[in-house]
């Protein structure tokens, strides 16, 4: 619910020029359709991204427009993973320096 307040709020300050939500969440898209109404300039343009799978992916779209999609592969993926584990403290100069509360590691890729 967040990212969706947020998208809309923020684009209508112009806080952002392209709003990219990657999601498939079909819930988002009331925000996504919200900020696509604006028609741009000054308001920010909206683009998806999703997941490319052998298969059809699956994106957010609004019936009736066109909203350019990202689409990513593993290979993309694999070239931003970040392989450390948050959830451990690590230890730096001889003292425990504690990662901020909650952060953990999702597994982003979706079964192929």
């Amino acid at each position: 619910m967040a990212l969706a307040v947020d998208f809309v709020r923020l684009g209508l300050r112009g806080d952002y020029d392209v709003g990219i939500i990657f999601s498939t969440d079909t819930d988002l898209e009331p925000a996504l359709e919200t900020v696509q109404e604006l028609h741009g300039d000054p308001f920010p343009r909206c683009e998806v991204a999703a997941w490319q799978t052998r298969r059809n992916g699956s994106r957010l779209s609004i019936p009736g427009t066109r909203i350019w999609c990202h689409w990513l592969s593993e290979a993309d993926y694999l070239a931003v993973h970040d392989p450390t584990d948050y959830r451990q403290p690590r230890q730096e100069c001889g003292h425990d320096r504690l990662t901020p509360h909650g952060a953990t590691l999702w597994p982003l890729l979706p079964a192929t």
